[in-house]
Order: C-alpha cells, then structure tokens, then sequence
C-alpha cells in the first residue's frame, strides 16, 4: 500500500514536522526501514510488531510519501485485513528531533500561543496507527482499489454499475 507518513501540517499536538526534515537521515532509515504496528516492535508476549517493511520512500509537495509490503505472518495479516476493510487507515512516524524552533501562532480563541515545528529529525520507523497524530497521514486510495479487486462480488456489482452508465 502507498500512503503519506507525514504532512507539513499541525498535528494533535499543535506540532509539524517539515517535510524536509527528513531529508537528512533517510539514507540511515532506508537502512531498517521498518513498518511497526501502532509504534510498537513487539507486542506483550514478546511476538513482533514489525508488519512490514518499506519499499519506496520520498519527500514530496505533499509530505513524506512511501510504499510499504506487508510480511505474510498471522499478526501482519491480521494488520493487513484491518488496512484491506477499511478499520484502520492512520500512519504514524516514530522519530529522534534533532533540530526545532518554535513559532508564535494564533490559537482558535484569538490568543497567541506558541508551535514546535521540527526542521530536521531521524526517522526510526513508519507505524499503522488507529489513530496517528497527523489527521492527514492516512493509506491511500489505492487500498480501496486493492478491497475492491479481492473482493468478487463488490467488483460484479462495479462492472455491472459501469457497463450501465457507458449502455446510457
């Protein structure tokens, strides 16, 4: 699956991480470019929470893109399934800050207030969150795609929908 790991906009925690701020240690990432579930590497009873790895990584206009390959264990399928059905759609960044500086931004209420925004920080992994800090690192559509092929009967009933609107 394809998603954005990060945008260069706020987070819950009134946060941004640049996009480029990744530059500088993507090389030492693309080392041990791991895919955790929910930022963790092992789970309670010690089984690993390394789902996947990644693939593909860039820095784009949007954010920090990449590509991720799930490994074929039962807990990464059971990740997988929940990514495929749509319950989980959130990606999230674990990261070392190196270099930040702090803005002055104006809260909702109108007060001034201040924002960490992080210009240079290293990479230590990409997790499948629930619920990730950055409303916008989300899965791709492309997920969609992939639950529509798999399943047979939600791909019958597009044919059917398309070949009726081209026969209108």
């Amino acid at each position: 699956f394809t998603a954005l790991a990060s945008t260069p906009n706020s987070d819950r925690y009134n946060e941004i991480v640049l996009p480029k701020a990744f530059k500088p240690w993507l090389d030492v990432f693309k080392g041990n470019p791991i895919l955790a579930a929910n930022h963790r590497v092992v789970n309670d009873r010690g089984e690993p929470l390394v789902i996947g790895k990644i693939i593909a990584i860039k820095i784009t206009k949007l954010g920090l893109e990449f590509t991720a390959q799930l490994d074929d264990d039962p807990i990464s399928e059971q990740w997988w399934q929940k990514i495929r059905k749509g319950y989980v759609r959130g990606i999230s960044v674990g990261f070392i800050p190196k270099k930040w500086e702090r803005n002055e931004v104006e809260r909702e209420d109108g007060s001034i207030g201040s924002q960490l925004v992080y210009t240079e920080v290293e990479l230590l992994e990409i997790s499948v969150a629930p619920i990730p800090a950055n409303r916008e690192s989300l899965i791709a559509a492309s997920v969609e795609v992939r639950r529509i092929l798999d399943d047979p009967k939600l791909l019958n009933e597009l044919t059917a929908q398309i070949e009726n609107q081209i026969e209108e």
